[in-house]
């Protein structure tokens, strides 16, 4: 895939400004990247220490492009100039025109439909700039409130995958698989 196509642009919505994810971010990853509660269903390791944050957006963040991957999305709150969380492809298939979407969230900013309103933009780019004809999502099926995001966003259900993911810490979780196709998210606009 050209490299340039997988430079996102930034997007405003009405509350939010979407843009790739950056060094200067890192303070405000650290807020919710160490909080535990935000971590407990995802695949990484809570951050410890503010070099956690640093790390991970100097060898994962800023290699995506070199990895043929999309650049993440920092999600930055209008009205307190502030990155509140991340969303983007965290699997990305050229080939088999596929994608899956995962966020994280700063709790401190749940419930009030900010990633809703982010995934829409990403899901949008997914089938209008990258062509795709799948765009999935799963989550840790004690993960309520992903689902509850994934119903909003008009994701169709399609099954649960025992023991599909193993964790950072070894453990094995169940996921709740779901998926919007091209045809889908045409007829829904």
């Amino acid at each position: 895939m050209d490299k340039a196509l997988l430079k996102m642009p930034t997007i405003e919505t009405k509350r939010l400004i979407l843009r790739p994810v950056s060094i200067s971010d890192a303070i405000d990853m650290f807020e919710y990247a160490s909080d535990k509660e935000v971590t407990r269903f995802l695949t990484w390791k809570t951050h410890e220490k503010i070099t956690d944050t640093y790390y991970a957006i100097e060898n994962i963040f800023d290699k995506r492009i070199d990895n043929n991957y999309p650049e993440a999305y920092a999600l930055i709150l209008k009205t307190e100039n502030k990155m509140i969380g991340m969303c983007d492809f965290v699997y990305f298939n050229e080939n088999n025109r596929c994608g899956e979407i995962g966020y994280v969230l700063n709790r401190k900013y749940w419930g009030n439909g900010y990633m809703v309103e982010a995934c829409q933009e990403v899901i949008k780019i997914g089938f209008d700039r990258f062509n795709l004809i799948r765009i999935q999502i799963t989550h840790d099926i004690n993960n309520y409130q992903s689902q509850r995001v994934i119903e909003k966003l008009g994701f169709t259900y399609e099954g649960i995958k025992r023991k599909g993911l193993v964790k950072w810490d070894g453990t094995a979780c169940t996921l709740k698989k779901y998926a919007i196709i091209d045809s889908d998210y045409k007829n829904k606009e």
